[in-house]
């Protein structure tokens, strides 16, 4: 018979006993367990349980986690224009067409979410820094030549003023993010696509930022009709977020739905809250103040002028005020000339 101790001098090691053990409990065992704790502490009843406990959260979210909570520093507020932001936003680009001549030739597209920001007012504040910093760039070239010969080549296109509105939405899809219209010299089109996102790198302090965070797209026709129809087709993609419940008079004098008179090119759909101060506004020069001081009235304020909204005749009827100021101009040019 062979004993334990043949098998040992053999090199057989001795057997470890089994012990049974509890099987190491998951997250969602976890969570099981807890909800029949409360619903058994709660009598049985699984209705008004008590909230469950959880710890503070400290603001800083995961990175790479998009569940992971975000304490916003605003109120929630719904993420749809009202009829007066979008009076306001479209008398904006149509004094900019009428007063300066131009067309809003660029659209921007800003989604805070891939440049790691996800506080909706730490984004609007990054978005004021960015076109404070825009305006400065685009001045370039409107100082003496002297002067302008010692910065950069985009000096050469001549300044201009920075001209844009926005709106701010929030999609399932992109998070909040923020579109704008603007005012880019053609001449300084690429360059202000490489500077852009440079800029905007930079004010957030160098952390990552996603190739797809900033979308820059520029309109390179030069005929004014093509122009115009560009500028007003992207307005209208700005304001699909005009609240259904809207009305305005038609030039009839009878209430109709806002969204029947500006035409919005999307169908509305409520998306999530956004905490920010404001869903829309421009820049000074071309806002409410700037239009007033201009005695400018846009389209949508004359009577019977509701179906002309869109058809560029501001860039028309700057051009020919230009003309006559230049042909007069020559007038005076040519008196003085005779008189001499």
């Amino acid at each position: 018979m062979i004993t334990e101790e043949d098998l040992l001098a053999a090199g057989f090691k001795p057997a470890i006993p089994y012990v049974p053990t509890e099987p190491g409990e998951d997250s969602l065992t976890k969570a099981i367990r807890m909800h029949v704790e409360r619903v058994k502490a709660n009598g049985g009843n699984i209705q008004n349980l008590p909230p469950l406990p959880s710890e503070p959260f400290d603001g800083t979210p995961v990175p790479g986690n998009p569940f992971h909570p975000v304490i916003q520093s605003m109120k929630p507020r719904r993420a749809v224009l009202t009829v007066e932001d979008v009076i306001k936003t479209y008398s904006a680009v149509s004094f900019g067409m009428r007063r300066h001549g131009t067309a809003m030739n660029a659209h921007l597209t800003f989604t805070w979410r891939m440049m790691g920001i996800r506080d909706h007012a730490a984004a609007t504040r990054l978005f004021t820094a960015f076109n404070h910093e825009a305006a400065k760039w685009l001045a370039v070239g409107s100082m003496p030549a002297k002067v302008r010969r010692r910065v950069t080549k985009r000096a050469e296109a001549g300044g201009s003023e920075h001209m844009y509105v926005y709106v701010h939405e929030n999609a399932r899809s992109m998070g909040f993010h923020t579109h704008m219209l603007a005012f880019i010299p053609p001449a300084k089109a690429d360059l202000f696509k490489e500077w852009a996102r440079g800029c905007l790198h930079r004010l957030n302090g160098y952390k990552g930022m996603h190739e797809d965070a900033l979308h820059i797209s520029v309109n390179t026709s030069r005929s004014e009709k093509q122009s115009a129809e560009w500028c007003w087709s992207r307005f209208r993609y700005l304001i699909k977020t005009l609240d259904p419940a809207w009305r305005v008079r038609d030039d009839e004098g009878n209430w109709v739905e806002g969204r029947e008179v500006f035409k919005p090119d999307r169908r509305f759909i409520e998306a999530g809250p956004v905490h920010c101060a404001q869903m829309a506004s421009g820049s000074h020069n071309i806002w409410t103040k700037a239009q007033a001081s201009a005695g400018f009235v846009s389209r949508y304020r004359l009577p019977g002028e509701l179906d002309r909204l869109y058809d560029g005749s501001e860039l028309v009827e700057r051009r020919k005020e230009i003309e006559l100021a230049e042909d007069e101009a020559r007038l005076v040019d040519l008196s003085r000339t005779l008189n001499l």
